[in-house]
Formats: C-alpha cells, sequence, structure tokens
C-alpha cells in the first residue's frame, strides 16, 4: 500500500510543515491541495525534490486534477531518510517563462527499516 502525504498550499504557507512518510526506501505519494488563485489550465506544475544526502530531483510537467498536485515518489528518492519538496508553477507565453511561483518547501521524513 502507498502512505499518501497530504500538503495543503497557501501563497505563503504551506501546512503541514512536516511529515512522515513511512520506511526508508518505500514508494510513497505526496499531493499539494492548491488555493483557486494558484490553478488555471494555462500554468504548468512540477515538483522539485531534494533528499538528505544533497541529491536533487525535478519531476516533469504533472496535471492539475481538482486544486491538486500528486506525485508518486520513487523508492530511490525516499531512501535517504529525509527531504524536501515544493511545487513550482510557471505560465509561459510564446515559450518565454512569464510567471513563476514556487510554494514553501515540505519536509518529509522517511524511517530506517530494521
Amino acid at each position: 500500500m502507498i502512505r499518501t502525504l497530504t500538503f495543503n498550499v497557501a501563497l505563503n504557507s504551506i501546512a503541514p510543515s512536516a511529515q512522515s512518510a513511512g520506511a526508508s526506501g518505500d514508494v510513497a505519494q505526496v499531493s499539494f491541495i492548491l488555493p483557486d488563485e494558484l490553478c488555471s489550465p494555462e500554468y504548468f506544475y512540477h515538483f522539485d525534490y531534494a533528499d538528505g544526502n544533497g541529491d536533487f530531483f525535478t519531476s516533469g510537467n504533472i496535471p492539475l486534477s481538482s486544486n491538486s498536485v500528486s506525485l508518486i515518489l520513487p523508492s530511490k528518492w525516499t531512501s535517504a531518510g529525509t527531504a524536501t519538496i515544493r511545487l513550482v508553477i510557471s505560465k509561459f507565453i510564446e515559450g518565454a517563462e512569464v510567471m513563476r511561483y514556487q510554494t514553501m518547501s515540505a519536509k518529509i521524513a522517511f524511517q530506517q527499516k530494521g
């Protein structure tokens, strides 16, 4: 079973600011619930993720679904014990980025197995 972590985003905050995601190396899902002002079919959404080893990952574009953007974290991403994740929202006009918003970062902890 995949554990789902839900974070509620406001323009200048995220709640909760930290969550436990189960065991290190397990797959988990993260969902960011967005306020209406951050939801638009004109926007592109992706996640930036940094693990406790200092490795940085960026997801591809993820579709908005009912004011929510979700990502399955592969086991490689969850194996370092801790991580931070944030959502990046962009708008492009004629190929040029004209708007970029980054949510506050959320912290995720993974318990060591054994």
